[in-house]
């Protein structure tokens, strides 16, 4: 759900190279509690398909990043972290939220999280936004998650995950593709 503690402040996205982003995230990650086993860079990883074939693990095993906002006027954004595997049913979100949601727009993703849409990491630089994790990133104990380009990764421990957001295990706002 949403983190209220304190945030971790990054520098604007495009004053920074793509080495820079990947290691704002990187501490993001730590002051958030998010081990990070082993980084990866230079690869194909905008979707989950390219993502998965790229270091030799399974679709489920990657975590999608979605960003959602409210199909009213407002600035309501929901980021639902989600297995590589599943797709969002927007009315399970909309239930859940208690607002009508639509997926963002590649520009709404940049303006709200300060990323690009294939590039969004599990942790919230910047604004604010609520996070929801599926039940399928419960799967494993390990997920494969963007470090905040197209052409990186990093693998981290879904527990802490869970535990920096505070969130239940419970929440299932997805579907199989």
């Amino acid at each position: 759900m949403r983190r209220e503690t304190q945030k971790y402040a990054p520098k604007p996205y495009s004053h920074v190279l793509a080495s820079q982003r990947v290691s704002e995230v990187l501490a993001a990650c730590e002051f958030m509690g998010i081990r990070v086993l082993e980084t990866f860079e230079g690869l194909r990883a905008a979707t989950s398909e390219q993502a998965a074939g790229s270091i030799g693990v399974g679709v489920s095993q990657i975590l999608k990043s979605v960003l959602f906002v409210s199909d009213t006027a407002g600035t309501n954004a929901t980021l639902v972290l989600l297995s590589g595997d599943r797709k969002v049913d927007v009315g399970k979100l909309s239930r859940v939220t208690g607002v009508g949601m639509r997926l963002a727009r590649p520009e709404e993703v940049r303006l709200l999280l300060g990323f690009e849409v294939g590039a969004v990491p599990p942790v919230i630089l910047k604004g604010e936004v609520r996070v929801l994790l599926d039940t399928s990133l419960s799967r494993h104990t390990v997920v494969v998650a963007s470090a905040g380009t197209r052409d990186s990764l990093m693998k981290i421990v879904t527990e802490d995950l869970l535990r920096a957001y505070g969130a239940p295990e419970d929440i299932s706002v997805a579907t199989p593709k």
